[in-house]
């Protein structure tokens, strides 16, 4: 399943309005959770601006030492791909959302989002049954 900064946000903030959400839907699961290199950098990122570098690098170690963490990082090809499904969707979301919209749709599963756009996205390219 692939993980977006929305929901990785919400896990490693405890005063995120979605936390409660995001801990349920993280301790529901027991599937592997892929970030991709892209959305790990945008979630340091806003941690980082919320909680400063050393909360950000904390939570780096967590998802780190996690075993049930991937961090994914993209082929020249698979970024060629992203850019043509930005291309087809022309919505106004960032490269970083596109990324968990082409790897869900790789993996034929919905991500794990807090964003209605980009499930909406993502299930436009999954096939039926899927």
């Amino acid at each position: 399943m692939i993980a977006d900064s929305s929901f990785l946000v919400a896990l490693f903030n405890a005063n995120d309005p979605l936390h409660t959400r995001a801990a349920a839907d993280f301790a529901s699961s027991e599937a592997l959770l892929t970030i991709p290199d892209r959305i790990l950098e945008e979630t340091l990122t806003v941690l980082s601006y919320k909680f400063g570098w050393k909360h950000s690098l904390g939570v780096l170690d967590k998802i780190r030492e996690n075993r049930r963490f991937e961090i994914r990082h993209l082929s020249e090809d698979e970024w060629a791909r992203v850019i043509a499904i930005s291309a087809e969707a022309e919505k106004k979301i960032s490269f970083p959302d596109y990324v968990v919209i082409y790897l869900s749709r790789s993996e034929g599963t919905l991500p794990l989002t807090y964003d209605a756009q980009i499930v909406k996205l993502a299930k436009k390219g999954l096939q039926p049954g899927a």
